[in-house]
C-alpha cells in the first residue's frame, strides 16, 4: 500500500468488529484490523492503495476519531505506551 520496505514485522495488535447494517438490503461487514510493529528498511512512502497516510506518536493515533475495528488497537496503545 506504500510500497516500502520492512524488517522485522510482527503483529502488534488485532482489532475486530462486525458492522450490523439497519437495512437489510445492504451486506453487513465483518472486520478484522491487523496492526504490525516493525521497522522502516527501505523506500519513501507513496499512496498507492491508500488515499493518504501519516507518522503519528501513540498519543497522537490515540487522539484521533478512529471506527470501533480500531478500538481493541487503541486500548493496547494507551495500556503499553503512555
Amino acid at each position: 500500500e506504500l510500497d516500502i520496505k520492512v524488517t522485522s514485522p510482527a503483529i502488534y495488535a488485532v482489532g475486530h468488529h462486525y458492522y450490523a447494517h439497519p437495512d437489510e438490503t445492504i451486506a453487513d461487514k465483518d472486520v478484522v484490523l491487523l496492526v504490525y510493529e516493525c521497522t522502516l528498511s527501505s523506500g519513501e512512502p507513496k499512496c498507492i492503495g491508500v488515499s493518504d497516510y501519516s507518522w503519528l506518536s501513540p498519543e497522537e493515533v490515540c487522539a484521533l476519531p478512529l471506527p470501533p475495528a480500531d478500538e481493541e488497537v487503541i486500548q493496547r496503545l494507551k495500556t503499553e505506551r503512555f
